[in-house]
């Protein structure tokens, strides 16, 4: 079901819940609102496609143990935009910025 909030969706395993600092900094950062939400198992691109089908932005975040996938609606299903590796604290909070750059029209960062 979708929030009725405009917020980015952000799905995360209860193993990986170490990388969300990271990630959610990065939106912090660009001023979008999220929400996080914890699942018990499922691979980042399958957690990124649930959440951004679940989000009013329709923009979704999804972080297994080894990356951090971002992906919108508009893309096929279980496609992944981006992926980032969850052993780069960096690479973690550019997730997060892209996602939201997303949100508000900008240039995505490399």
């Amino acid at each position: 079901m979708k929030t009725k909030r405009p917020v980015i969706k952000v799905f995360v395993t209860k193993t990986s819940e170490a990388f969300l600092k990271e990630v959610l900094a990065g939106i912090e950062e660009e001023g979008v609102l999220y929400e996080v939400e914890s699942c018990e198992y499922g691979s980042a691109k399958d957690l990124a496609t649930i959440a951004a089908a679940e989000s009013l932005l329709e923009t979704g975040i999804g972080i297994d143990k080894e990356f951090a996938c971002i992906t919108i609606c508009k893309l096929p299903k279980n496609s992944a935009l981006q992926s980032y590796s969850c052993l780069d604290n960096a690479q973690l909070r550019l997730a997060g910025s892209n996602a939201a750059r997303i949100i508000k029209g900008l240039p995505l960062k490399y």
